[in-house]
């Protein structure tokens, strides 16, 4: 599915995508609120404006992906694989959100 490219008004909220590859893919502006990404395959994707809104990705490799405006408010992120801090993390949004490191980040 690498360079697979979604539409905006894709729907996944609730969805159960545990351990599920969806590398390389465009996901700017999908939903993913409520959607359980537990240890799911991230890497090279674009999430940009895409929303994980109380989503739970712990696990989950995000690395290389693109963030701009991804929404990860109220978000389980422990033990999430990130990009870097200057590699985007800080572009996106976080409000009561468990960070990798298991600390809170509002």
């Amino acid at each position: 599915m690498s360079g697979a490219i979604t539409s905006p008004e894709t729907n996944f909220t609730d969805s159960r995508l545990d351990d599920t590859n969806l590398r390389g893919i465009d996901f700017t502006g999908v939903n993913f609120t409520n959607a359980n990404l537990m240890g799911a395959m991230l890497r090279d994707t674009i999430l940009v404006g895409t929303n994980f809104h109380h989503a739970n990705l712990t696990g989950a490799d995000l690395a290389d992906t693109l963030l701009t405006g991804t929404i990860f408010t109220e978000a389980n992120l422990l033990r999430a694989i990130f990009p870097l801090d200057g590699e985007g993390r800080e572009l996106a949004i976080y409000g009561n959100t468990t960070m990798p490191d298991s600390l809170k980040r509002d």
